[in-house]
């Protein structure tokens, strides 16, 4: 059969084919946009980590996290309510409803929550952190929570719009170069961590500049016209967001409170040198969550359930094949990577460092079963599931940091992920019967994870293999594991794909098919 009426479907339905080519093609150009924003962030934090020490960049982490949490609170769920809405209609009114009701909100909320955190700067520093440093941190990041949500606003703007570009050069390049930069300006002159809360509030702000520009050209939010006012639909379905986006706050930053409340500030430092680390495992996630939600949105409005499944198990792989190398970089070989990054003074967090990447693992292969709830509308299903695992979380995180400090806390985030990812995927199937894998994954899985149990045996077992052992051990790694992707990871729609690429870019891939065409429908 020919391949390229094999990729179609029938006139009446998606084709299947090109929406994959062009999902994979905008995922994989923010794949690339993601690394250069997480390389930004991870050379601030590491910055600010080295000439800081862990005390004063405990300080500054609890203050940037405070913004990220509420910030997070005050878009309501809204952006993630433009991502969907917007799509689903080519009226101009009805387009300039979703984005102007979103705005009408969560603009207001985020300069209250600002205000707020400004005002209680005091109680916040003295009675809960004991420390009175962070109460000048507080109020200086406090500023930067109303831009934080514009940002936020504009790349669900963007999002409904299914367009990258805007959205990469806001939140993937502008925010992370300026953080750097002002990062780098404040530490040259000398500041400590009033000074980089500063430059912090300012790399946020010039960001929001970018992102309102981007909302007027894009949406036409701004200019004049009728609009249809959407606010009741939106807070309809936003606010169960906003409900999980507050519990997926406290399932993401508990620890860092807690930590800084239970233990040490410097404990909270060393932990948020690996929980970056051990984040870098979900760039694929992060580079396929911006245009899935939408494209399943619209598959799910045309009643194509057996298309969603498809795209739901093929990105499952993707995740699972791009995510297997940075589990042994981080999971069996922590020290190497905090020694080598952070430096010394942090190895200390080793073991919560291969604990969190092992969390983040399943989180990252089984994570758009959320994203997949969410596009079919069952947003008050992920609301509660995530405050579940947020709840056993706190809990986990309250009984464990006392006494195992850091580790206590990677411990209770990894329960909880796996808790709620458990929870989505056994709702998906009983809501679409989707099943999140296939001969094909499963094969592969397991070979790829005996893969890495080798190695990491191999590791253990050396004791310490130093520097050129563990490179040379990585080595070997990398030779092995692209044969079992070949071998066992390989299936029709992949090759569909990549003929589809071949055409569409006008590069001659015959010798990469031919590598890889005996290993497909053995």
């Amino acid at each position: 059969m020919d391949t390229a009426e094999s990729s179609e479907t029938a006139d009446d339905g998606p084709d299947l084919g090109s929406l994959l080519y062009g999902f994979a093609r905008g995922s994989g150009i923010l794949f690339v946009a993601l690394a250069v924003e997480l390389v930004f962030r991870f050379l601030g934090k590491v910055l600010i980590a080295r000439v800081l020490g862990q005390v004063a960049f405990g300080v500054v982490v609890i203050g940037i996290t405070t913004v990220t949490v509420a910030s997070m609170i005050a878009t309501v769920g809204l952006n993630k309510g433009i991502g969907r809405f917007y799509p689903r209609s080519d009226d101009g009114a009805y387009r300039r409803g979703v984005v102007v009701s979103a705005l009408q909100i969560a603009v207001p909320v985020s300069i209250l929550a600002g205000a707020l955190v400004f005002l209680l700067a005091g109680p916040m520093a003295t009675l809960v952190f004991d420390d009175p440093t962070l109460v000048p941190v507080f109020r200086i990041t406090a500023l930067a929570i109303p831009f934080a949500v514009v940002v936020k606003m504009a790349v669900g703007a963007v999002q409904g719009r299914e367009l990258t570009r805007p959205k990469i050069l806001v939140q993937n390049v502008a925010m992370p170069f300026f953080r750097l930069a002002f990062f780098a300006c404040a530490l040259l002159l000398g500041a400590r961590a009033v000074g980089v809360a500063w430059a912090y509030t300012l790399a946020v702000v010039l960001p929001a500049c970018l992102g309102i520009y981007y909302i007027h050209r894009y949406t036409d939010a701004f200019s004049p016209g009728e609009w249809r006012p959407m606010h009741r639909e939106m807070l309809s379905y936003s606010s169960p967001l906003m409900l999980r986006s507050t519990m997926t706050m406290v399932l993401v930053q508990a620890d860092t409170f807690l930590l800084g409340a239970l233990a040490t500030v410097a404990a909270t430092g060393v932990y948020n040198t690996v929980y970056p680390l051990a984040m870098l495992i979900t760039i694929g996630h992060k580079a396929t969550d911006f245009l899935y939600l939408p494209l399943v949105s619209g598959l799910h409005a045309d009643d194509a359930r057996q298309e969603i499944g498809t795209i739901y198990r093929l990105v499952s792989k993707w995740l699972f094949v791009v995510s297997v190398p940075l589990l042994v970089v981080f999971g069996v070989f922590p020290e190497l990577a905090i020694r080598w990054t952070y430096g010394p003074e942090y190895v200390s967090g080793a073991l919560a460092l291969t604990i969190l990447v092992a969390g983040f693992f399943v989180d990252t292969v089984a994570g758009v079963n959320g994203r997949t709830l969410e596009a079919i509308g069952s947003t008050r299903v992920v609301m509660y599931a995530t405050a579940i695992a947020a709840t056993v979380n706190l809990a986990l995180n309250w009984l464990l940091i006392p006494r195992y400090t850091v580790v206590g806390a990677a411990i209770a985030t990894t329960v909880a992920y796996l808790l709620l990812n458990g929870i989505y995927t056994a709702r998906l199937y009983q809501e679409t019967g989707i099943v999140p894998v296939d001969r094909t994954i499963a094969r592969f899985g397991v070979a790829s994870l005996a893969l890495v149990a080798l190695f990491a045996v191999v590791k253990f077992a050396l004791l310490d293999p130093g520097l050129s052992g563990s490179l040379l051990l990585l080595t070997g790694f990398g030779l092995c594991y692209p044969v079992v992707v070949v071998v066992l990871g390989l299936d029709r729609p992949d090759v569909e794909l990549l003929m589809r690429a071949e055409r569409e870019l006008g590069v001659d891939l015959t010798p990469v098919k031919r590598v890889v065409a005996p290993f497909v429908d053995r």
